[in-house]
């Protein structure tokens, strides 16, 4: 049970870094279409957020090391959700293009990945993004 709640507040703070993250790009992204007068800028800004950002990969590595080593030897992600099978699929993609280039083992490989790789997007959706920013409102 230790473990089990280990690995859930291990996942929350993951969260959390991520959404921090995201919420930093968001407001730079607000101010930029609030001074550009674009139509809907609230909208505009999660969008291009979401899409634009280049976050860390806020994931554990143990497990990222299992989900990859599964990714790597099945060809897919275990998740059903698009987003995430996305995510999988790019880091096991650059931890294979490391362990053949640089023959490194792939726990070596994805300890590099996850320490000095950027994400090339936030692997959430907008309405996570909306959701989560109309949570933040109403907690202040």
């Amino acid at each position: 049970m230790k473990d089990s709640n280990s690995f859930q507040s291990l996942k929350s703070l993951h969260r959390r870094e991520r959404d921090e993250e995201f919420i930093r790009l968001y407001r730079a992204a607000l101010e930029l279409m609030i001074s550009k007068g674009v139509r809907h800028p609230r909208r505009s800004a999660i969008r291009f957020a979401v899409a634009n950002g280049h976050p860390r990969y806020h994931v554990s590595l143990d497990h990222a090391y299992a989900t990859v080593c599964k990714v790597l030897r099945e060809k897919h992600a275990p998740s059903r959700q698009s987003l995430k099978s996305l995510m999988w699929h790019e880091i096991a993609a650059r931890v294979d293009a490391l362990t053949r280039d640089r023959q490194l083992s792939v726990r070596v490989a994805l300890e590099f990945v996850l320490d000095h790789c950027r994400a090339t997007r936030f692997f959430i959706t907008e309405s996570y993004a909306d959701s989560h920013l109309l949570n933040r409102r109403r907690a202040r």
